[in-house]
């Protein structure tokens, strides 16, 4: 199992070409790795295969005690490398062209959260409980398999609400775990409110990763 995970390790540092990975054998290649990983799993397996099939779910069993424990890892954590460069190749590969096929399509959401009461038409309820609602909506809309971005506007000078914006990024990240809203959250703090909202709208997403549907409050100019 050691030589497994040490094998596994220097091939997964080597082929997401890691900036601190900088092995110090000439003649290192991570398919020589790759090569001793299966060699090591078919040794195991070939030497007892239920002792073998005991370590793996042990070793497997650690790995997600210790992440369910929460333990720092100092020293970096592959499987994340792994997933930010599967993200990074595969928004590279998405068409920005806009053009979507019919089948393809599956709405990409960009929700404006309120902050502001005098800008939205809540029909008299107050601003929290229009915003619960407008979550609510959203959280049912799971079944399109779609992104969801959901953004805030702070009216104000950066320089003196930044910490606000931190604060109330933090706290949309806790409606969307209260909500079960799979997405992402961000906020923006601009001099003019309505301004910083067409700016969320016209630069929110990434790539080909863009929204097709806004939804908000109605907006009362």
């Amino acid at each position: 199992m050691c030589y497994l995970g040490v094998n596994t390790a220097c091939a997964l540092q080597s082929l997401l070409k890691a900036p601190g990975w900088r092995p110090g054998f000439r003649y290192f290649h991570w398919i020589l790795s790759t090569i001793g990983a299966f060699l090591c799993i078919a040794i195991m397996f070939i030497s007892a295969w239920y002792f073998a099939l005991l370590a793996i779910f042990i070793g497997a069993g650690v790995y997600k005690y210790i992440e369910y424990a929460g333990a720092e890892k100092e020293w970096g954590d592959g499987l994340k490398g792994l997933g930010l460069s599967a993200a990074r190749f595969a928004l590279l590969n998405v068409d920005d062209s806009g053009q979507t096929h019919s089948r393809n399509w599956r709405p990409q959401l960009l929700v404006l959260s309120p902050s502001e009461k005098s800008f939205y038409d809540t029909g008299g309820f107050p601003l929290v409980e229009a915003q619960q609602g407008l979550f609510s909506f959203v959280s049912q809309l799971k079944a399109g398999k779609g992104l969801t971005m959901i953004v805030e506007c702070i009216e104000g000078n950066f320089c003196q609400k930044a910490e606000e914006g931190k604060a109330r990024r933090i706290a949309l990240s806790s409606e969307i775990k209260k909500y079960k809203i799979r997405g992402f959250c961000d906020t923006l703090v601009n001099e003019d409110y309505l301004n910083g909202v067409s700016y969320l709208i016209q630069t929110s997403g990434l790539g080909g990763l863009r929204h097709n549907t806004v939804m908000l409050i109605p907006l009362l100019k």
